[in-house]
């Protein structure tokens, strides 16, 4: 039996058939991990961007608390010298009036409440 180079064809066809798929399957996984990785080194940048946002921010806060915590020392002091104590508690906000003994207690969600209003 001779050798029919056109009997060849249909499996010469099949051949390249699956090698293009198989090359085109390699190609999009290709291009979907360097796809991958380029939205990842862009997550990446964005959220150490927002990191640096917020610990920035958590300075100005600290800043804030500690300048707010040297004014209630202010306060505290200047009342006492007028013969008042001022007690602050998470709820309440109590003042003693060393002097005649009377003490006035506010709770701190009405002081919220006046502040909105305010």
């Amino acid at each position: 039996m001779a050798f029919d180079p056109l009997s060849m064809l249909p499996v010469i066809s099949i051949v390249i058939s699956l090698g293009v798929l198989a090359g085109g399957y390699i190609a999009l996984r290709t291009g979907y991990s360097q796809q991958a990785g380029e939205i990842q080194d862009r997550v990446i940048a964005a959220l150490k961007s927002e990191n640096e946002g917020l610990e920035r921010r958590l300075e100005t806060v600290s800043e804030e608390i500690t300048a707010l915590k040297r004014a209630m020392v202010s306060v505290r002091y200047a009342l006492r010298r007028r013969g008042l104590i001022l007690e602050v508690n998470t709820d309440y906000i109590t003042l003693i009036d060393e002097q005649s003994k009377r003490t006035f207690t506010l709770p701190v969600s009405e002081i919220k409440e006046e502040e909105e209003h305010a």
